[in-house]
């Protein structure tokens, strides 16, 4: 992977001089780049498309599925406008911008050989970047070599037009992103089930439904100041926020999913999905004492504690703790 550290060190940039003097060949639409041929170094496979505009340096639409490789660790997702956000990054060495979507910690970052304009045509994809910092890859959190991640190391961006300048342009917004639980993670007890939704008639309410069945409506209307910048258009976008504290220990063990499906004050609904797994002991831990850990042992490795020979309620079990940025705490995601 070379040193994924230097993702860090990619600089966000509105727009790059030297990728707007590329794009003076100007159409009037921003472009749809289809990916062909998308492949990861552990054997996984992609496709999908992105809508650029390289006037603003913005991607305003997308749909990326990937599946296959090493799906204990990134399984198979959809990177949409409803569950993920996007940006836009220049490397610090070489003038290339970096197409990155995100879920949660889960991020896809795509490096076009050249510059996007608005020109189209069809640009292979930099699978050698990552080493100046840019990065055609997918990986979680990102920080360190420790961290789950597979390179590209092959695929095509192929431009056709996102929209005919005849046809009316529809500037309604209608997006749901569940933030929490995160896809592909491990969770246990009580943690947090979060996101937003904005729409420009208004949202009526957001439905929560885990494996298919409605479950609850989530208190919606929660500040949200990083929503509201992202959507200053949209009345009521800064209190978008819909959260509420959820005991996954309700649910089996074992892989679940949550959806939420937002609806708006016309009817129309849009939904965001997570696939999880679930983490339990057997049984409820009531009593005050039923935790020992006089007899164990521990050891450290990169965000995790694990911890070995704990006494639960007069068993003996192995336990793994994770770091959550999203949840700020340690959460069990082994129990053996």
């Amino acid at each position: 992977m070379g040193d994924i550290m230097t993702l860090h060190n990619i600089a966000r940039v509105p727009v790059m001089v030297c990728f707007l003097l590329s794009a003076m060949t100007i159409q009037a639409t921003p472009v749809k780049w289809e990916i062909s041929g998308l492949t990861f170094t552990d054997g996984g496979s992609g496709s999908g498309y992105f809508v650029f505009d390289a006037d603003t340096a913005a991607v305003s639409d997308w749909e990326i599925d990937v599946a296959g490789g090493t799906t204990t660790e990134l399984p198979a997702i959809q990177y949409n406008v409803n569950n993920s956000s996007s940006d836009v990054r220049a490397t610090d060495l070489y003038d290339e911008l970096t197409i990155v979507f995100d879920i949660g910690l889960r991020q896809l970052m795509i490096t076009p050989f050249s510059s996007l304009t608005n020109s189209g045509g069809s640009i292979e994809i930099d699978t050698q970047s990552y080493v100046s910092g840019a990065g055609s890859i997918e990986c979680i959190s990102c920080v360190s070599d420790n961290d789950p991640y597979r390179n590209i190391d092959g695929g095509t961006l192929t431009a056709s037009s996102a929209s005919s300048s005849d046809a009316p342009v529809d500037s309604s917004v209608h997006r749901v992103a569940l933030e929490e639980p995160v896809a592909g993670e491990i969770h246990t007890g009580v943690g947090n089930l979060r996101g937003w939704a904005v729409a420009t008639d208004g949202i009526s309410k957001v439905e929560i439904f885990i494996d298919g069945a409605y479950q609850f409506d989530a208190p919606y209307g929660g500040r949200r100041n990083d929503v509201g910048g992202a959507f200053p258009d949209v009345e009521g976008s800064s209190d978008s926020g819909f959260s509420l504290a959820w005991n996954y220990s309700n649910l089996t063990a074992g892989p679940h999913t949550i959806t939420a499906v937002a609806h708006t004050a016309t009817g129309a609904t849009k939904e965001s999905s997570a696939s999880f797994n679930v983490v339990k002991f057997d049984s409820f831990i009531a009593a005050e004492n039923a935790v020992d850990l006089n007899e164990g042992s521990c050891s450290l490795s990169s965000d995790e504690i694990s911890i070995f020979d704990a006494r639960v309620e007069g068993y003996f079990y192995d336990l793994v703790l994770k770091w959550r940025t999203a949840e700020q705490g340690f959460e069990i995601i082994e129990i053996r």
